[in-house]
Parts: C-alpha cells; sequence; structure tokens
C-alpha cells in the first residue's frame, strides 16, 4: 500500500507578513493524510520461537560437542536472531555458529559467573546458510544456559 502527500507552495505576491510566510516570500499548506494511525502495536510481523521445542538450553561442556540452541527452520529458510541470552560459571568463548558448515557468526568472550549476557541485534541477524540450525561451541568445559529468540524466512 503506497500513501502519496502533497507539498503546495503558494507564492505570496504582496509579501505581506503571515505566520506560515518563508523568508522567499512562499507559504506552507498543511499537509494532510485520511488514513488513519494505528491505536495500538501489533507487534512484530513474525512469531517467534524460544529455544529447542520451546525451552531454553543448557549444556555442562560445549567444548567438543557444539550446544544446539534452536530448532531447524522452516524448509529452505534461515535463522533470524532476535535475541540470544547466556551466562556462563566458567570463563569462555562462545562461537555462535550454523550447524553442517559451521559458519562463525559471533563470538562472546564471557566471564566466569558474570551477569548473564544480552544480545539483541538492531538489525536483522540472519544465519548465512539455509536449513540449519544455529549452535554454541565453547573455548572450554563449563556450564551454558541460553535462551535463544529467533523466526525462520526466506
Amino acid at each position: 500500500m503506497s500513501k502519496t502527500f502533497s507539498l503546495v507552495v503558494n507564492q505570496n505576491p504582496s509579501n505581506a507578513p503571515t505566520p506560515d510566510v518563508l523568508p522567499d516570500g512562499s507559504t506552507l499548506a498543511q499537509v494532510t493524510d485520511s488514513t488513519p494511525l494505528p491505536t495500538d502495536d501489533s507487534g512484530p510481523a513474525w512469531a517467534d520461537s524460544l529455544g529447542v521445542s520451546g525451552a531454553p538450553v543448557t549444556s555442562a561442556d560445549a567444548s567438543s560437542t557444539p550446544l544446539v540452541i534452536t530448532d531447524a527452520p522452516t524448509s529452505g529458510e534461515k535463522i533470524v536472531l532476535t535475541a540470544l541470552f547466556v551466562s556462563v560459571d566458567a570463563a569462555m568463548t562462545l562461537s555462535l555458529r550454523t550447524t553442517t558448515d559451521h559458519a562463525v557468526m559471533g563470538k562472546f568472550i564471557l566471564p566466569a559467573g558474570g551477569p548473564p549476557c544480552q544480545l539483541t541485534p538492531r538489525g536483522k541477524w540472519k544465519s548465512p546458510g539455509a536449513n540449519r540450525t544455529l549452535e554454541l561451541l565453547a573455548s572450554v568445559s563449563g556450564n551454558i544456559y541460553c535462551t535463544p529468540i529467533y523466526h525462520s524466512e526466506a
């Protein structure tokens, strides 16, 4: 749906002072749109998922076997990460990657027993490959608690 707006500039031949007169003598007309604005926020246009099978994920050692943190996306689509909450009990570096090709999307250095890390991208953080889940690979053994919020799209 597109909207058309018009700005009408009228020349004021007498240059008489009026409230809407610009320094060059032109005047501004009010621009209106007959479409009413929404009265509430309908939220995002997608339905987010949480963790794996709707639950946060945990691991005692994701240094040798990565921790899968999402369900598979809809066939042919990619995971889009909306938010990620992670806490650890040992200092470690976590690599966020895709399964199968192990493309690294980001790395996070977390202190031992620190506050939870919250990652909320301002734009879309879309996985580089279709039909892949996301996983965390840790630099050392230690407990990881993770709650990803995501959806899938083409």
